[in-house]
């Protein structure tokens, strides 16, 4: 008996409808993550959708702005609210003990506040 007869039975439409039903499984998929549209920042950060990338852009150019800005132009300058001492041991310094971050809660909460848009 051939394999394909001129009555073909469920078991040969199955070997022949299976693998067509699972190309177009993949197919489906390739073409639905080619049509997702990446948002990406300046920096390359990629995101899933717009709003997250304007939220993090918005952070992006606070933080960046208070970092990398010397010290002396802080004195005249708006900082987002944060201490120019809090900055300075951002940048360099560092925190030495937990009395430190217990002191700067204050500086902790603004800072959470530009990184999360609030």
């Amino acid at each position: 008996m051939l394999f394909f007869s001129t009555n073909p039975t469920p078991f040969s439409l199955f070997w022949i409808g299976f693998p067509v039903l699972i190309l177009v499984f993949f197919v489906l998929i390739f073409i639905l993550q080619k049509s997702k549209k990446p948002f990406k920042a300046a920096d390359g950060t990629v995101f899933a959708n717009e709003e997250d990338l304007k939220s993090y852009e918005i952070a992006f150019e606070k933080i960046s702005n208070i970092l990398e800005r010397s010290i002396d132009d802080m004195e005249d300058q708006k900082n987002e609210g944060l201490d120019i001492l809090f900055i300075d041991k951002l940048r360099n310094k560092g925190f030495k003990n937990v009395t430190e971050i217990m002191q700067n809660r204050k500086n902790f909460n603004i800072l959470v506040d530009i990184l999360f848009d609030k």
